[in-house]
């Protein structure tokens, strides 16, 4: 985890994970949030699929400025690039 973080900030990278374990990530500097979780969906032409298997977004921002600006707006939607391992 320490190198993926230092990858993350090293290149200015935001990281998304989702987890049933957010405290594995925080111990690392991750942020966790629950509320947030089905603001990040998949598009797959007009059909929308949602996490429904895991409880926790957990993020790292090593700016803390995209992630934190996004999630204060609930009633926006992120669209995720590609169909999420879940």
């Amino acid at each position: 985890m320490e190198a993926i973080i230092d990858y993350l900030t090293k290149h200015r990278f935001i990281g998304i994970a989702f987890t049933r374990i957010p405290r594995f990530y925080e111990k690392f500097g991750f942020v966790s949030d629950k509320k947030s979780l089905k603001q990040l969906v998949y598009l797959q032409g007009e059909q929308e699929f949602l996490n429904t298997t895991d409880e926790y977004v957990v993020y790292f921002d090593p700016e803390d400025i995209l992630v934190t600006k996004i999630f204060q707006h609930p009633e926006k939607k992120v669209i995720l690039p590609r169909f999420p391992d879940w």
